[in-house]
């Protein structure tokens, strides 16, 4: 599967309304992502499919948002093939023109077909799907090749010719069995390529996040605990590279823990427009209750919670849960293994590094993750060690 579209080659107006003068013509080519990746549009409309299918199927989309969206991206498929698309780079990426498209066609369904993706599963998806195609394609054409190099060399299974060695003349073989040397060559190639694709062909959509953050034993809670949380709780927990697992040294777990409930305390939950708001609400009512459901899951696997747990008082109007932090957690609970994408946090001591790092790299997921740490150039060694898309220290 190929796309035929072709790639803008116009010079459209500033990003998205970003600047307050127009971006120079210079840097929108060099960072144009449109010229190159509109050929994964018919792979980012695969991947699209599945995920909605998904999320009709868990109740998240109707049956009549599914069927707008599948018609809808028939319909920009149809277009895309006829090189009838036309590619915005105001829209930046082929993702956000196909999602933008899809919403101008069917409405509000189309908006509704990114929850629960983050926009890096999406590309990863995209890409392996991408990768996939073009590996089959290139497996058909080393099978081809060696069928042709087979048919020939029956042909002159009689046809005499020199051998060489060390570019030297050697004993006599025949041009068949020449030519098979180069069918064996190709199969090598052949397994070289289904090695790539087994590894290529997995599925990453619904990653999201989850990685894991830790904090070492020498790390100052006085400058670290404001990111600690934000990088856990900002936008009350719905990011794609927010880290919900905080692996603590066990020396410093109580101290850490009593901090926490002291600074969440302090931070205030309700109106998102309010300067004062620390975290407002969750997206939708079907995600609160997804959200609660996991704070009853980790009660029931016997984790502890720290703070919160349930939802604000007064706060009728939005769909709220406290920032819940939970001690106690085993890294086998379902709470620490699958993405809640809410205001959750679970705590996990370790007790030495080398237990840290195999805790950070059990997990499915790990976009991203940081390590704090007093010693930089020491936490900069840590987090080699972690197997996560982005790492940061401090």
């Amino acid at each position: 599967m190929s796309t035929s579209s072709t790639p803008p080659d116009g010079a459209p107006a500033a990003w998205s309304g970003r600047f307050s003068e127009p971006v120079s013509e210079i840097v929108k080519r060099y960072t144009a992502s449109i010229p190159f990746d509109y050929r994964l549009a018919e792979f980012d409309i695969q991947g699209s499919l599945a995920h909605a299918a998904m999320l009709h199927h868990v109740g998240v989309l109707s049956k009549d948002d599914l069927e707008a969206i599948r018609r809808g991206m028939a319909e920009l498929l149809a277009e895309i093939r006829a090189g009838q698309f036309s590619w915005s780079l105001d829209k930046e990426d082929v993702h956000l023109n196909i999602e933008a498209a899809l919403t101008a066609k069917i409405g509000d369904a189309g908006k509704r077909l990114h929850t629960g993706r983050s926009r890096n599963d999406q590309v990863a998806t995209d890409i392996r799907l991408y990768l996939r195609d073009a590996i089959d394609r290139i497996l058909g054409g080393l099978r081809a090749c060696q069928t042709s190099l087979v048919d020939l060399a029956e042909q002159h299974a009689d046809t005499v010719m020199p051998g060489f060695t060390h570019l030297q003349v050697a004993q006599p073989v025949t041009f068949g069995h020449h030519l098979l040397a180069y069918f064996e060559m190709l199969a090598r190639d052949a397994e070289r390529m289904g090695d790539c694709r087994r590894r290529v062909n997995r599925l990453p959509l619904g990653a999201a996040a989850l990685a894991g953050r830790w904090h070492i034993e020498d790390a100052d809670l006085d400058t670290y605990l404001d990111k600690i949380t934000e990088v856990s709780l900002l936008g009350s927990g719905q990011g794609c590279l927010l880290s919900t697992r905080l692996l603590v040294a066990r020396s410093r777990h109580d101290e850490l823990c009593d901090r926490l409930r002291s600074h969440l305390a302090g931070q205030v939950v309700g109106d998102p427009l309010d300067p004062a708001t620390t975290y407002g609400p969750v997206s939708l009512e079907r995600q609160r209750d997804r959200v609660e459901g996991y704070i009853r899951i980790g009660r029931e696997e016997g984790a502890r919670v720290l703070v919160g747990g349930g939802r604000p008082a007064g706060l009728d109007r939005g769909f709220f849960v406290e920032p819940t932090v939970f001690v106690g957690v085993d890294n086998g609970m379902r709470i620490a293994r699958e993405e809640i994408f809410g205001p959750v946090l679970t705590v996990t001591p370790f007790d030495d590094e080398d237990e840290a790092v195999a805790l950070a790299n059990d997990s499915e997921y790990g976009l991203g993750g940081s390590v704090f740490t007093a010693d930089r150039e020491h936490g900069v060694d840590v987090a080699r060690r972690v197997q996560t898309g982005t790492i940061g220290v401090n």
